[in-house]
């Protein structure tokens, strides 16, 4: 405690470690620095600590999305396109109107892969690559075809060349208890998307499957300047921007983790599919889709 004598002498009691300490000084600046410490500084100084340190930045927590395939078999339809290609825009604008339809996620998972064979044409499509061309080469000759086109519809996994009927065939499918049950879990992350696919199989049924994941992307658009489609501004939905697979199943239970790389994708327009299938028929038994923007 400070105190000022009468005469204009300055005192200070303080009490250290059960010791009283008496200070005394002609003015304030000749009395020891800790002496003059007041109570008030004293609260100053520890809300000033307080500040800095609840005032840092925190780090988000990840948000956790997750869905649960349907009981009932849900329909893949796959569109094998290109940019290059003029027969393909509208085939890519039936794809975009089945994002507005009345068909939901657990009826029917649109996903639209576009090959490479047309870049020679003189444009190339950005969104391509040749792992899916493997992947329509290879189902075509699943099914016993002799070669490959765009546009081409696959519906789980077999030819589809009657898609003005689409909702009966689709409906069709769904009446068909599921043979597997997935939990498709996805993190969204600064610089990854981490992704989990749970797998339960349903039905006493011992054939090999396999699984695959897809991220997709919606609202995409290209000005094509060369090709077949010169002039034209094509825009598309559901395009598939990464696939991994196939996991191999071997157990009537499995988990498969995997990362997609974030890169230039709109997280708001994007969203992963997994989805099972028999690789000696390409038949697709089950498949699930999780949006990342919730």
């Amino acid at each position: 405690m400070v105190r000022q004598a009468h005469h204009e002498r300055f005192y200070i009691h303080q009490e250290r470690r059960g010791t009283s300490l008496v200070y005394e000084a002609d003015s304030l600046t000749e009395l020891p620095l800790v002496a003059v410490v007041t109570g008030t500084m004293i609260r100053f100084i520890a809300v000033a600590f307080f500040l800095l340190f609840t005032l840092q930045p925190r780090a988000e927590v990840p948000q956790v999305l997750s869905v649960v395939s349907s009981a009932n078999r849900a329909a893949l339809l796959e569109l094998y396109t290109s940019e290059g290609c003029s027969s393909c825009p509208p085939a890519d604008r039936f794809m975009s109107q089945l994002k507005n339809s009345d068909i939901s996620d657990q009826q029917l998972i649109p996903l639209s892969f576009h090959v490479t064979y047309w870049d020679y044409i003189g444009w190339r499509d950005r969104f391509a690559n040749n792992q899916y061309d493997d992947r329509q080469r290879k189902q075509a000759m699943l099914n016993a075809s002799r070669s490959v086109y765009t546009p081409q519809f696959m519906l789980n996994g077999k030819d589809y060349r009657h898609y003005r009927s689409l909702d009966t065939d689709v409906q069709r499918i769904n009446t068909q208890a599921a043979a597997y049950q997935l939990k498709l879990t996805a993190i969204p992350q600064t610089d990854s998307i981490s992704v989990k696919l749970n797998i339960r199989r349903l039905l006493d049924n011992h054939e090999k499957a396999i699984a695959y994941l897809a991220l997709y992307e919606h609202n995409l658009t290209s000005a094509v300047t060369d090709g077949e489609n010169e002039g034209e501004r094509l825009h598309h939905d559901y395009v598939v921007r990464e696939l991994k697979g196939p996991y191999s199943l071997e157990q009537d239970q499995a988990e498969v983790k995997a990362a997609f790389a974030h890169r230039d994708y709109k997280i708001e327009d994007s969203g992963v599919v997994a989805f099972i299938q028999k690789p000696l028929s390409s038949e697709v038994l089950q498949a699930v889709r999780l949006e990342l923007m919730q």
